[in-house]
C-alpha cells in the first residue's frame, strides 16, 4: 500500500498547515531568482500559485461521504509529501544563495511527478475514477498558470 488516506480531520489540517508553511518557504527561496520580488512577496505569490488549485480541488472533491473524506485525506497527504520534496532546494538556497535556476525547476518537476503518482495510486485504493487525477492535475496547473500570467505577464 502506498498511502493510508484514513487520517482524522485534525491530522489532515496539520498536513495542510505544514504544506502551507513549506510552500511559503519555497516561494521566498524562489524570489531570489526574480528581480524586484522580495522574499515576503515571493512567499505570498507562491501560496496563490501553488495553493489555489488545491483549494479548488478540495471544494470540488469533498463532501460528507466516507469516500470523499478519504479523498480529502489523500489530498492533504499528497500535498505535504509534494512540498517536502522542495525542502532540499530551500536548504541549498538558504546556505548558498541563488546558484542555478535549474534547481527550483527540477524540484517542482520532481514534486509534481511524485504527487501525480501518489494521487493516482491513492484514488485507486479509495475506489474513485482514475479520471479524477486528470481533474486534480488540471486544477493545479491551470490555476498556477493563471496566477503566473497575472503576476508576471500582465
Amino acid at each position: 500500500m502506498i498511502l493510508q488516506p484514513t487520517y482524522s480531520f485534525s491530522f489532515c489540517c496539520l498536513f495542510i498547515a505544514v504544506a502551507v508553511g513549506l510552500t511559503a518557504a519555497f516561494g521566498a527561496a524562489v524570489a531570489d531568482y526574480i528581480p524586484a520580488v522580495s522574499s515576503t512577496v515571493g512567499a505570498g505569490q507562491m501560496l496563490l500559485i501553488a495553493g489555489s488549485g488545491w483549494v479548488l480541488e478540495m471544494l470540488l472533491g469533498t463532501n460528507a461521504s466516507d469516500t470523499q473524506r478519504r479523498y480529502f485525506a489523500l489530498l492533504s497527504e499528497t500535498m505535504v509529501v509534494g512540498v517536502c520534496i522542495l525542502i532540499p532546494f530551500c536548504m541549498i538556497q538558504l546556505l548558498a544563495g541563488p546558484v542555478w535556476l535549474g534547481w527550483p525547476i527540477i524540484s517542482v518537476l520532481l514534486s509534481s511527478t511524485t504527487m501525480t503518482y501518489l494521487h493516482y495510486a491513492g484514488i485507486q485504493q479509495i475506489g474513485l475514477s482514475p479520471r479524477l487525477t486528470l481533474r486534480w492535475f488540471f486544477s493545479l496547473q491551470s490555476t498556477a498558470l493563471a496566477w503566473i500570467c497575472f503576476f508576471y505577464l500582465l
